[in-house]
């Protein structure tokens, strides 16, 4: 089961708490992403970036928690030039912003 974590909300605290809310899909299937700007990942799933038009500067921070690939892809437009990218360890992350027609890596 790939699990794809789609929106995180800080809770009053001086430890510095958050809360993620969850959605579990099956590995190997696809997400298509809200207008949250945080998805961690877990397994391998993809996530289907919204059209880049009408949302320049929007942000989308991608971090994988553990191994399997996590692939982004871009519905509408690119993502630096490519339909897709592909996150192959865990741990890792990469933030997108889109520029009304693509989305880049920044």
């Amino acid at each position: 089961m790939g699990a794809i974590f789609n929106s995180l909300s800080a809770q009053s605290s001086c430890a510095g708490v958050f809360t993620l809310a969850t959605t579990s899909i099956a590995t190997g299937q696809s997400y298509n992403v809200g207008p949250i700007g945080f998805i961690f990942t877990a397994g391998s799933v993809t996530a289907n970036l919204p059209t880049p038009a009408g949302i320049s500067g929007r942000q989308y921070v991608f971090k994988t928690l553990s191994a399997g690939n996590t692939t982004i892809s871009a519905t509408v437009g690119t993502i630096d030039q490519a339909t897709t990218q592909i996150i192959q360890f865990p741990l890792i992350s990469i933030t997108v912003v889109s520029d009304n027609s693509n989305w880049w890596i920044i």
